[in-house]
């Protein structure tokens, strides 16, 4: 019974190692997507994004077909940034009010070869 609990314990840290492995790796280069959950279209507002969080310096960031972001106040950052639109859903679109900032880093994420991509998307 002894040797039963021993091998639990290493499996369950083992496990428990892997998983805070598996964390990090995700929340150093994330990918989020446009999701239009809320009912306004604020980049700012965390429940349009995949997994309700706002993108940081970290993220990718892809602009879904048809959506209409707007940058309204303040500054909003992101690692990459992909906007896609076609002919038949429409042109993504992000939108930048006067006196707010958005900035793209390109600080090392999951494709540094590129900061925007434009795949028939609209800025």
């Amino acid at each position: 019974m002894k040797f039963i609990l021993q091998i639990t314990r290493k499996i369950s840290f083992s496990a428990f190692i892997l998983g805070v492995c598996l964390f990090s790796v995700q929340t150093a280069f994330s990918q989020r997507t446009w999701d239009g959950g809320a009912s306004t279209t604020a980049w700012t507002d965390a429940a349009n994004w995949s997994g309700d969080v706002v993108p940081t310096t970290s993220d990718d960031v892809t602009i879904i077909e048809g959506a209409d972001v707007r940058v309204t106040t303040g500054t909003v950052l992101c690692q990459k940034l992909i906007i896609n639109g076609s002919a038949g859903s429409g042109q993504g679109k992000v939108t930048v009010s006067s006196g707010a900032i958005f900035n793209v880093t390109n600080s090392g994420g999951t494709n540094t070869s590129a900061s925007l991509v434009l795949n028939g998307g609209i800025i």
